[in-house]
């Protein structure tokens, strides 16, 4: 197999060998407009980039497949994109690319993450499965790259999505190595710490761990406070308002709801000032 998949890179013009290289830097595949952005962005590959996805469809390194909307998604099988990522290690452009890569996507989770509370939700947690593992791969380049800013950017933006589509326990072991690493307790990531801590708490409460969800929930809470977040702040009191409430403990739960629903009032938060008030209510029989 691995002489076929020379031989066919071997037919390749200089162009197209660099697409092809370049393209193994997604995993899972990838949407057009991914790979207009990543692979010829500065137009440096000298070949129609289009042309050039048609030449790998037709000498079989490249695939394309159905998808619900109008772009265009690819993908290669898993043994040719070894052999491209070979060829992309030798070539010298791998860390440059990578870090392209994870500025991309990290871009669409935010993007993905603005859309969850709009008439769009479900089309941006599709759009978010369908790259699913690229997110994955971004992640994986953080944490060993120590870039805890833009894990927890991306943590943060992605922790609703892992809260419904039910991939808690994901979600929280992502979470827990991010917020582990030194680079996460510095100054510069405060904002960025307090959002992804509101993550985890509230992917905690998805498996019953209360006590670590009031663990991160507490620290979230003084993040938010530190940094003078009033939204951030009222989502966090919310959060551990229900999670008292759940186990019983009325008059703490009234006294966060209470807090929230102040800031949130003040703030304009409609969705949380709503979700406070239904809380708040279930607590008036404690």
């Amino acid at each position: 197999m691995r002489e076929t998949i020379a031989w066919s890179y071997d037919l390749l013009t200089p162009g197209e060998q660099t697409l092809f290289r370049r393209l193994t830097v997604f995993d899972g595949g990838c949407r057009l407009s991914a790979i207009d952005d990543l692979c010829d962005r500065t137009g440096d590959l000298q070949i129609d980039l289009v042309d050039g996805i048609e030449d790998l469809q037709r000498n079989s390194l490249l695939r394309l497949e159905e998808t619900a909307d109008e772009e265009p998604r690819f993908r290669m099988l898993e043994t040719i994109r070894e052999f491209g990522l070979e060829r992309l290690a030798a070539s010298g452009e791998e860390e440059e690319l990578r870090r392209r890569h994870a500025g991309y996507y990290l871009s669409f989770a935010e993007e993905a993450a603005r859309g969850f509370y709009s008439p769009a939700t479900a089309l941006w947690l599709d759009r978010l499965e369908s790259e699913h593992d690229n997110l994955r791969a971004v992640l994986r380049w953080c944490i060993e790259r120590r870039n805890a800013e833009m894990g927890l950017r991306l943590g943060g933006a992605l922790w609703l999505f892992w809260y419904v589509r039910g991939y808690a326990t994901e979600g929280r072991a992502q979470l827990a190595t991010l917020l582990a690493l030194p680079e996460a307790a510095t100054e510069t990531v405060t904002a960025r710490r307090a959002e992804a801590l509101l993550g985890a708490g509230q992917l905690a409460l998805t498996q019953g761990d209360y006590a670590a969800e009031w663990m991160v929930l507490d620290e979230s809470i003084a993040l938010f406070r530190r940094v003078r977040d009033e939204r951030g702040t009222a989502a966090a009191l919310l959060a551990a308002g229900f999670v008292t409430r759940l186990q019983e403990e009325y008059e703490t739960a009234r006294t966060l709801l209470e807090q929230g629903l102040a800031l949130a009032r003040a703030t304009g938060y409609t969705l949380i000032t709503a979700a406070t008030l239904h809380h708040l209510d279930n607590t008036a029989d404690g």
